[in-house]
């Protein structure tokens, strides 16, 4: 959609607040702990540099936590607070403990009342799952504080790289931006910050050797690593130099074979009923190169500090964010933003990153390797809703990220929901809740609204008000923290919905046999729906 004039005025309004605010006064940033929330704030953290405050303090918080901000807020004699992909509830908590702030959020608070000191899309009935993301949404109240040759600049153009990084970690641009994103993204190309092209699309193309890109983009056919290497011999050399060869690496002719290769596999080997534009389009789609981070540290590749060559980098949005995804939801966003926002960072920090990358890497493999064979307790309705409890297998915080890739995997999976025993809080789940596209689209049979997962931790809360203790999110992509012993009861809860939403005439009825499985592609990536 177009963006409103409202949201645009109030950009405008908050980045004059902004410019009043006296720069030697101390001021705290608050972000999210994820790859949207550290990006939006590194917009802020990199703009308020520019602007030339001197007292700077960024806190990151794992959720919308208000007690947590009280605390932060009663130690630390804060001036002003800003916050960056978070703090839609927390309107009335900064007015009574500093003297001004500007709140930029993209999700919706309980109360649907944003106050004049909020610039978010949710107010002005946007789309705050496709049209702008918590980092862009920060960067339109910046984009008038600064004159318009700013953006040509080094920071000027690091600003817009975490603008547009953000979004595309939060997976809203894959068929292109939108509205406020495509707003922002545009500003970033014209800049020559970030390269948008149509490219083979495989999450790794900066990152890995090709065979093992394409093992790893869940298209069918190419679960074996050894296949996969083997076709790609035949198209073109594996290595140069005695590196291996990336996608980016390749020659558009090479790219084409490879295209027109996965093309005829699909439609032959793999007997899939489906249209050649769908396959094309699930191998070739939008990607977004952070151009403007040009020789930053946040670009090398794991092993780059450790070859005697020319470091390798890569600049795909996906890639880096992957890193820093990790390392926050680990509890150490500190680190994800010292990388973020130093051009340069030492060895000691770089390796306590890597660790922290690598640990979170081998608990999700060993999560999904584990469900493969059965071996941690999970609930499922005719493999369409699954639930599984990842307690002592990985970090609470990675409940999210696990589903998504378990979903990659298992195509029959609609609705995942993940859960993991917070550390140091015996019996205190943390649950996440993911869904397939066409779960999205569902719609809510008396009101026609479109269907929400938060109805069902709302219904869970007013069953057990005082085991549920806090949620929140976007409608299918949201989590929430709750005691160990009614988690049976949301798996209940969630199927109840479930079966209203996809049937709600007959919200009992038994599953139907499913039929073959079809291609869907809408997002990028290869995904088979099981019909009912």
């Amino acid at each position: 959609m177009p963006i409103p004039v409202g949201f645009l005025d109030k950009a405008y309004e908050l980045g004059n607040r902004l410019q009043k605010w006296k720069r030697d006064r101390p001021i705290l940033i608050v972000g999210h702990r994820d790859g949207d929330g550290i990006s939006a704030a590194s917009v802020l953290i990199q703009s308020l540099r520019g602007l030339g405050f001197k007292k700077i303090t960024t806190k990151i918080l794992l959720s919308p936590d208000s007690e947590k901000v009280q605390e932060i807020l009663s130690k630390g004699n804060y001036e002003y607070v800003i916050t960056g992909d978070i703090g839609a509830g927390f309107e009335e908590l900064f007015k009574e403990n500093v003297q001004d702030f500007i709140i930029t959020d993209h999700h919706p608070n309980e109360s649907g009342v944003y106050g004049r000191r909020q610039l978010n899309p949710c107010e002005f009935h946007m789309n705050d799952e496709t049209d702008c993301s918590g980092s862009t949404t920060a960067a339109m109240v910046l984009l008038n504080v600064f004159p318009q040759d700013f953006w040509n600049t080094d920071t000027g153009k690091v600003i817009l790289c975490y603008a547009v990084a953000g979004a595309i970690s939060d997976f809203q641009m894959t068929n292109g931006p939108t509205s406020v994103n495509k707003y922002i993204t545009d500003l970033a190309t014209q800049a020559g910050a970030v390269s948008m092209q149509k490219d083979i699309c495989f999450f790794g193309r900066g990152m890995y050797p090709v065979f093992v890109a394409l093992n790893r983009s869940g298209i069918p056919g190419f679960q074996d690593i050894n296949v996969c290497k083997a076709l790609m011999t035949d198209l073109f050399e594996l290595k140069e130099n005695e590196q291996w060869r990336r996608i980016v690496d390749l020659t558009r002719d090479e790219k084409a074979k490879l295209v027109e290769t996965l093309t005829i596999h699909l439609l032959t080997d793999a007997h899939l009923d489906i249209k050649t534009s769908q396959i094309i389009n699930g191998v070739v789609n939008y990607v977004y190169d952070l151009e403007g981070l040009q020789g930053w540290d946040c670009t090398l590749l794991s092993e780059a500090r450790k070859i005697g060559e020319l470091p390798r980098r890569t600049y795909d949005a996906r890639e880096i964010l992957h890193r820093i995804n990790y390392v926050s939801r680990r509890g150490k966003a500190n680190l994800a933003l010292e990388l973020l926002n130093n051009k340069y960072v030492n060895e000691e920090l770089w390796n306590d990153i890597e660790t922290h990358h690598r640990m979170g890497d081998r608990e999700v493999a060993r999560a999904l390797e584990s469900y493969e064979l059965g071996k941690i307790p999970t609930e499922s309705y005719d493999d369409r809703i699954v639930m599984v409890d990842f307690t002592d297998i990985i970090y609470y915080d990675e409940v999210g990220v696990v589903a998504g890739v378990i979903m990659k995997k298992f195509k029959q999976i609609e609705i995942m929901l993940s859960y993991c025993e917070i550390e140091d809080e015996e019996n205190v789940m943390k649950l996440s809740t993911r869904a397939r596209d066409d779960i999205w689209t569902f719609l809510e049979r008396n009101s026609g609204d479109l269907a929400d997962a938060k109805t069902v931790y709302h219904a869970i809360r007013k069953k057990y008000p005082t085991k549920i203790m806090q949620y929140g999110g976007h409608r299918w992509a949201c989590s929430g923290y709750l005691k160990r012993e009614i988690v049976p009861e949301f798996f209940k809860e969630m199927l109840n919905y479930y079966k209203r939403l996809r049937d709600p005439s007959k919200p009992k009825s038994k599953p139907k046999k499913r039929i073959k499985s079809k291609v869907n592609i809408k997002t990028g990536q290869w995904r088979l729906d099981q019909f009912l």
